[in-house]
């Protein structure tokens, strides 16, 4: 079975979330934070995602390039973003951002492990996610 879904962040914040219902989406995947910056329109879309009945998951794209820097990032997003609120669908660490890129497989292995255990701790179910590089 496929579940049609998208992505939105504050380049989105003008989104019809009905109409994109209407058209077959059952879930919003929202950008909470870009590393330790909450996304300016996350509070407004997680809104009219409920508003309209839509499952909610998170992201946030991480700029960490160490474990103790993932493990921030993720306590800045359970405690600015996540707090409070309910969620059908996964908090997901998005690490595509050039800084990981040179740091090698291990290394963005010990980031990802660092920041799904932190949200893990926390009661949150975690995921990841990434580009061929």
């Amino acid at each position: 079975m496929k579940i049609f879904g998208i992505d939105i962040s504050k380049c989105q914040a003008n989104m019809d979330l009905s109409q994109a219902k209407n058209e077959g989406v059952r879930f919003t995947r929202i950008r909470g934070a870009y590393g330790r910056s909450k996304d300016s329109a996350f509070d407004s879309n997680y809104a009219k995602a409920k508003a309209n009945g839509l499952g909610v998951g998170v992201y946030w794209w991480t700029r960490a390039t160490s474990e103790t820097s993932a493990k921030a990032e993720a306590t800045f997003l359970i405690n600015n973003v996540l707090n409070g609120k309910q969620f059908e669908y996964p908090i997901y660490i998005d690490v595509e951002d050039k800084l990981l890129a040179n740091l090698g497989k291990e290394k963005v292995d010990a980031i990802i492990k660092s920041a799904c255990e932190t949200l893990e701790n926390a009661g949150y179910y975690a995921g990841f996610y990434m580009n061929l590089d």
